[in-house]
């Protein structure tokens, strides 16, 4: 551009017009300088609870599915100047819970990979006496939602009568939706409550002699080898299809889990992002994608022929979208 413009005028000319635009790139330059830490200060903090894997591999998988600037920090770096940015991610309950003292409006706290009970815990013991979290925090959480495991049980035993569950310390805040949805797909509970210091196969084998499809629920106090060794074995042993919340649910033997992955995860925070950029209100959501697993060899065992692994997503999607 600069040579043409030499050809075009004259000499006198063309000199002070690459006098002035040496000047103005110089000038541009400093300018670039001084802004870059303000540049630098707008990316969006991926605050993790600690340094261990899972969170750092999610702090990655959302930073390469958002357009937007990220970067990754953990908790105890965490500066007051970083918890002023527009908006801050924080992964783990341990990171929610600790940016949620510190955060103030008008920041946006994103509370991400943490289970829907630890939240709520966070709103009925809240920090900040002044702060509505519910208003002020959005959230995606790590469980599934309620219906969506209920109707799963129906489309798995399209004749079955009773839902059984367990609850625990953390998850018999789940009891009243269960029920909800369970009277609305026809279905009568049956429950019980197991204390950590319980005896669960005691508690667990009336409860699966009387149920036909039964709920495995996320709680801190249920989810341990000892637990699940025998909910695993017990409904097996009744011929009851177990519907697990994790992979390794499944790979341990129930029948099928219906669970998200860290990059379905991963990507409904990064759309949270952009609706937060566009303006949307805080929202606490349960995951919007999801994976259905089958262990054919429970299959197998229980003799059941189930459809296919995309029939019954599909199925899910539609109830939710009633």
């Amino acid at each position: 551009m600069t040579e043409l413009i030499t050809d075009m005028l004259s000499k006198d000319v063309a000199k002070t017009l690459r006098s002035r635009l040496s000047q103005s790139v110089q000038r541009l330059w400093l300018v670039c300088l001084c802004i870059s830490p303000l540049a630098q200060a707008t990316d969006i903090p991926l605050v993790l609870t600690d340094n261990s894997g899972i969170y750092q591999q999610f702090a990655r998988l959302i930073s390469q599915r958002t357009a937007l600037p990220t970067e990754t920090l953990l908790l105890n770096q965490a500066t007051h100047e970083i918890r002023q940015r527009p908006i801050v991610v924080a992964i783990g309950t341990r990171a929610c819970e600790e940016l949620a003292r510190h955060t103030q409006s008008p920041t946006r706290l994103i509370c991400t990979f943490l289970p829907s009970q630890a939240f709520q815990h966070l709103i009925d013991h809240p920090q900040k006496a002044d702060t509505d979290i519910e208003r002020a925090i959005d959230a995606v959480f790590l469980d599934q939602p309620i219906q969506r495991q209920v109707a799963l049980a129906r489309l798995l035993v399209p004749q079955a009568k009773y839902l059984g569950t367990l609850y625990g310390e953390s998850s018999q805040i789940y009891q009243t939706e269960i029920e909800e949805y369970a009277q609305q797909y026809g279905f009568l509970t049956l429950s019980d409550f197991l204390r950590e210091e319980g005896n669960p196969v005691q508690t667990l084998t009336p409860l699966l002699e009387r149920s036909q499809v039964f709920l495995a629920l996320p709680d801190s106090t249920l989810f341990n080898r000892t637990v699940t060794k025998w909910l695993l074995y017990i409904s097996l042993r009744n011929r009851v299809p177990l519907i697990g919340f994790s992979e390794s649910y499944v790979d341990a033997g129930a029948l099928i889990g219906v669970y998200s992955t860290p990059e379905q995860q991963a990507q409904q925070v990064a759309e949270t992002l952009s609706a937060i950029r566009q303006g949307r209100s805080p929202v606490q959501a349960f995951p919007q994608y999801f994976t259905l697993k089958v262990n054919s060899n429970t299959e197998r065992t229980l003799r059941m022929r189930l459809p296919s692994l995309d029939q019954l997503s599909q199925a899910l999607l539609q109830e939710e979208m009633r």
